[in-house]
């Protein structure tokens, strides 16, 4: 079969027409409809939309499992790909300063997320699990580039929206990226509204979300406010140096004569902590007993003079 696929390119091309023209699923007609929804691949060719559908991976994910978290690292995250939900339901939702979370969107089936952020790899502004059993088909970048390239026009307009979504990375606007499946709304009166009035709510919903959205991240930005993980993560590394600073010391203090160690606590009495001034005196105590037999009187002496100069020091 090889050798006739390649002795005869026509043939070849003939088949891979038929394919596009007369095969058809449910998947693939579902992925193709799905597609259509992202306005740079609105006016593509079936030929091409049917390539990228085949490309298409499909996953399934228990409910309660997250897909995205916007608390990774940008090394750590998966942002190269589209999201399709084909049965199933995302939630997109922010976690607030005070752990309460915010719901933004719950995708059901038909919906398109990160169409435009996957072009620019941008960070996840927004955390995204499953509210039941879902699969869900993902396009890989790669592959949508791979299939690009074998037609130029396409390829032309991806290129137009790779030049826009850095422009909008930049600027930090529109993180949260998204089409819903259907988008139908009612009126006060509890009336559906027609197709084009229900577009225009959707993006003027879309456009105040997106914008509650860039100003909670800017106001956490300016505040720097860190998760509770690392705030834990540099108390612990914090103590664990003091405590290393600590043991040094005193590994160097246990090495030096009395008289030495006494005045080396003196000249280091300003970087002492308050933990080290309240044990002061029992540390003296702990000498004194030490070197008692050695030489009485020239101890205390020097613990008087040493606990003086420490008291005026303190006050």
């Amino acid at each position: 079969m090889k050798e006739i696929l390649r002795d005869f390119p026509n043939f070849t091309k003939h088949l891979k027409h038929d394919i596009v023209k007369l095969y058809d699923d449910d998947i693939k007609l579902f992925l193709i409809a799905s597609l259509r929804k992202v306005d740079y691949m609105k006016n593509a060719s079936q030929e091409v939309l049917t390539n990228l559908a085949y490309v298409c991976r499909a996953e399934i994910k228990e409910k309660g499992s997250l897909l995205y978290s916007m608390d990774e690292d940008l090394d750590e995250q998966i942002n190269d790909e589209m999201i399709i939900v084909f049965n199933g339901a995302i939630e997109l939702y922010l976690v607030m300063d005070a752990g309460t979370e915010f719901q933004l969107e719950v995708l059901s089936t038909g919906s398109v997320l990160n169409a435009h952020n996957m072009l620019s790899f941008r960070k996840h502004s927004a955390n995204s699990r499953f509210t039941m059993n879902t699969t869900f088909y993902y396009l890989k970048y790669s592959l949508l580039v791979e299939v690009a390239k074998k037609f130029p026009s396409f390829y032309r307009e991806l290129v137009k929206q790779f030049g826009k979504a850095a422009s909008l990375k930049s600027r930090d606007q529109n993180p949260v990226d998204f089409i819903r499946g259907t988008i139908n709304y009612t009126d006060t009166r509890g009336k559906t509204c027609g197709v084009v009035q229900s577009e225009k709510i959707f993006n003027i919903m879309f456009a105040f979300k997106n914008s509650v959205v860039y100003y909670l991240l800017k106001n956490r930005k300016d505040r720097k406010v860190k998760n509770l993980k690392k705030i834990l993560e540099e108390f612990i590394t914090k103590k664990n140096k003091q405590k290393e600073m600590q043991r040094i010391k005193k590994r160097e203090m246990d090495q030096l004569p009395l008289a030495e160690r006494l005045e080396k606590l003196i000249d280091g009495d300003k970087i002492l902590t308050d933990i080290q001034y309240d044990n002061v005196r029992e540390v003296m105590d702990n000498i004194v007993k030490e070197n008692l037999e050695q030489n009485h009187t020239q101890l205390r002496l020097l613990t008087k003079n040493f606990m003086d100069r420490l008291m005026k020091k303190k006050k």
